[in-house]
């Protein structure tokens, strides 16, 4: 968890989008099912994750700011 509280850039030439996947797909999934229910959950967390990954904001909080675009996706 130590990496999580470290300050990232994220962008799409350094972020290792593998790792990032593996660390919290499964529970952005759960999560995004409450939101949007099982048909769509995985489309959702997968757009959320590619915002991320084309995103160019500093981020302290990867998992924070992961579930937050999850949210952000599924309104």
């Amino acid at each position: 968890m130590a990496s999580e509280q470290m300050m990232y850039e994220l962008d799409a030439d350094t972020v290792d989008q593998t790792g990032l996947w593996t660390a919290h797909s499964r529970e952005l999934v759960r999560y995004a099912t409450l939101l949007v229910g099982p048909n769509e959950a995985s489309d959702v967390v997968s757009i959320a994750f590619d915002r991320v990954a084309r995103s160019r904001t500093m981020i302290t909080n990867v998992r924070a700011y992961l579930f937050r675009t999850v949210t952000t996706v599924a309104l």
